[in-house]
């Protein structure tokens, strides 16, 4: 079992208020009264601190998938109260938000202020570009509607993360991009990538489009360094800073990690490794859920031997990387989810995602500052916490 949880992605519902027409959640349209209680959050809480030494020292919890907002405030009310009575004492759990922003107000605003909630908004870029597919029910783009949940947000004084989805479309649009999202006043800037998993059995891009997106994210690093140097982009401060992870002398993805972030669903089931898995199904697999916040410990969890078959097919992968990628020193072995959804198996190596968003990241990042280079040990740093080079106790 991995030493230290880093986070846990805690489904509030499984409901989303909005349609994006690449989502990867199933049935999120009609499963608006599965909402999770409050009886499952403190044994939620329990469960995730029942050893405080295994939460890193920036643990979170992340309120994700459905839309959080999509249910009651005293919903969080009571959750949060749960989380700060229940917790063992010196043990603060900070939350975050991963919101479309449409049913942002200013009810909302008091409460993240009250609680200090980090807030990242899912906005893929200017009106054209954002209601291309992040629409509602009636196929009507939802931007403006996210722009008034901003509003408020900026109006509040809290600063809010942006968090947005590259398409086929976008990777031609770097520079409208970069000047619509720094004008938003986000803090930092995420990108993901239109993927094929979950529910979402399409994508327009492909591995094709590397050129292309090396060319995005090297205008991003020139429109960064000229116009705000300091700004926090993911895609490629990631690798340019080496915030990789590694186990002794080995560089690791944490997603290939058992426990170390944890997926807990609505209804308590608990899942790991990539959050994109906690509502999907395979064929060989069946679901991802390997017990339940109320009937289960970590170390329940850990001997579970449906994890561990998961875990050396996901180690396999890993392994096939490590021997066949010159990039492994920068991703350590490639997500498990994309591998899954793309490939067929975790039990394989490239992409589209680790594609696109690493090797042609990394590439632009080459090009732009040459100076940088695979072999640099120090573009891969170590974690600093006690007893890492033990954090697993058992390779497959």
């Amino acid at each position: 079992m991995y030493k230290y949880i880093w986070s846990a992605i805690v489904q509030p519902t499984s409901f989303c208020n909005i349609d994006c027409r690449y989502c990867y959640l199933p049935d999120r349209a009609r499963s608006k009264a599965r909402v999770m209680s409050q009886e499952t959050v403190e044994q939620m809480i329990r469960f995730l601190t029942e050893d405080p030494n295994r939460l890193r020292p920036d643990f979170e919890i992340v309120w994700h998938g459905g839309e959080p907002t999509s249910v009651p405030i005293s919903f969080y009310e009571s959750a949060f109260d749960i989380a700060r009575r229940v917790a063992p004492e010196g043990v603060r759990i900070p939350h975050r938000f991963t919101t479309n922003a449409t049913l942002i107000n200013q009810q909302w605003c008091d409460l993240f202020k009250r609680w200090g909630v980090r807030i990242r908004v899912s906005i893929d870029g200017p009106q054209w570009l954002h209601d291309a597919n992040r629409v509602d029910r009636s196929g009507h783009g939802t931007f403006e509607r996210v722009m008034r949940g901003i509003e408020f947000l900026r109006s509040n004084g809290i600063p809010f993360q942006a968090l947005g989805t590259l398409t086929n479309q976008s990777l031609d649009c770097a520079e409208e991009l970069w000047q619509f999202y720094r004008r938003l006043g986000a803090t930092t800037l995420n990108f993901s990538l239109e993927e094929i998993k979950g529910a979402n059995r399409e994508s327009t891009l492909q591995s094709s489009d590397y050129d292309r997106c090396r060319n995005f994210f090297k205008t991003i690093l020139e429109l960064r360094d000229r116009d705000a140097p300091g700004f926090f982009v993911r895609e490629v401060d990631r690798l340019i800073q080496g915030s990789i992870y590694r186990l002794g002398e080995r560089p690791v993805e944490p997603e290939t990690l058992p426990l170390m972030i944890i997926n807990v669903a609505w209804d308590g089931g608990i899942s790991t490794f990539s959050p994109e898995l906690l509502d999907a199904r395979h064929e060989s697999y069946g679901d991802f859920i390997f017990g339940n916040v109320g009937t289960h410990s970590l170390a329940d969890i850990a001997k579970s031997s449906k994890l561990r078959l998961m875990y050396s097919h996901i180690w396999e992968g890993v392994r096939q990387c490590e021997k066949s990628c010159h990039y492994f020193k920068v991703c350590g072995g490639g997500c498990p989810a994309p591998k899954l959804f793309r490939n067929g198996t975790f039990k394989s190596t490239e992409t589209t995602q680790c594609r696109l968003r690493v090797k042609a990241a990394w590439d632009a990042i080459l090009d732009y500052k040459p100076g940088h280079s695979l072999n640099e040990t120090a573009l891969v740093q170590p974690l600093s916490f006690d007893g890492e080079r033990e954090a697993i106790r058992a390779i497959p």
